[in-house]
């Protein structure tokens, strides 16, 4: 995600205050000499201000006061209403324009699977590794 945030989306989940700024936010640029990302047809993005990662909306928003190269996956705690904001990478995968989200960077993860057609959309969920068996998940 540092090295390359354009080949990444965000989820963000838990915004009660403001349910519309939930939902995927794609890579805009820079701004404050950090990555952003906006929520497609909205003013709403999720940027550095220059001393905390804001959940932008255009009202009080939740912020995180940390100061990491990309968004952190948790602590917006400034700000944060009865929000409870989660943060997810979402790889964008160039060989099959396909999104998998990286919910939990620590083993066990998470990945949420999206686009597929087979079987009625059944395998789109939620999907979590809980073991491993000859070297793989």
């Amino acid at each position: 995600m540092e090295k390359n945030p354009s080949g990444f989306n965000i989820n963000l989940k838990g915004h009660h205050d403001h349910p519309d700024s939930n939902g995927t936010y794609v890579y805009d640029g820079e701004e404050n000499g950090k990555p952003k990302w906006a929520k497609s047809g909205t003013n709403m993005k999720l940027f550095w201000t220059g001393s905390s990662w804001d959940v932008s909306w255009g009202g009080f928003s939740p912020e995180a006061v940390t100061n990491m190269p990309v968004p952190p996956l948790s602590g917006y705690e400034k700000d944060r209403g009865n929000c409870d904001i989660k943060v997810s990478y979402v790889r964008i995968s160039p060989t099959i324009g396909k999104m998998l989200s990286y919910v939990d960077m620590e083993v066990p993860y998470k990945i949420n699977v999206t686009g597929t057609s087979a079987y009625g959309g059944a395998y789109n969920d939620e999907w979590s590794r809980h073991s491993v068996a000859n070297g793989r998940p």
